[in-house]
């Protein structure tokens, strides 16, 4: 990170964060309700919202020079990486991160235009394994209702998906919460 502020002029871990930020921002990511406490992924002040998974995620994807060597980055569902021992289909790529009481899974399923894009963030867990297939199912139930997918139906399911994991404090104090789908 200190090397990401050096080529802008600050070779901090701040300078670092905000030349990420500026880059981001640039891109037209949503940066709202974001706070990057250091480069890690680990740091429990860090806070991040879907919007903006769901935007680095789509920019990348969609990058010319970078979108095939993001793609391969991301770990295929049922095959490989942290992916490999969960229930999703070989058209799911996704990152996931895991702390103790902290899971999420962010990808991609399809294979072309019109691929779903979902972010699901779960926090104050009391069982990662369970949030785990919790994810899996949401992720494989949307994917199944994809063709002829209209909006009361997505609304539906992003409700179903919500009601799956009560246990969940999905914001943990951090971002705002919505629960939202576009067809």
């Amino acid at each position: 990170l200190r090397h990401v502020g050096k080529s802008a002029g600050d070779p901090t871990t701040a300078g670092g964060l905000r030349a990420e930020a500026a880059l981001l921002a640039g891109l037209g990511i949503d940066l709202g309700g974001v706070h990057l406490a250091d480069g890690s992924g680990l740091h429990r002040d860090s806070k991040v919202s879907c919007d903006a998974l769901l935007g680095v995620l789509q920019v990348g994807l969609s990058d010319a020079r970078v979108g095939s060597v993001f793609a391969n980055s991301l770990a295929l569902g049922g095959t490989d990486g942290t992916l490999k021992k969960r229930d999703l289909a070989d058209d799911v790529r996704a990152k996931t991160g895991t702390l103790n009481d902290v899971s999420n899974l962010v990808g991609t399923a399809g294979s072309g235009a019109g691929d779903l894009y979902f972010a699901i963030l779960m926090n104050d867990l009391t069982d990662t394994g369970r949030a785990r297939q919790i994810q899996d199912r949401i992720v494989a139930d949307i994917v199944a209702a994809l063709p002829g997918l209209d909006q009361a139906t997505a609304d539906e399911l992003v409700q179903a998906a919500h009601g799956f994991c009560p246990y969940s404090k999905a914001t943990k104090g951090n971002i705002a919460h919505q629960v939202s789908a576009t067809v």
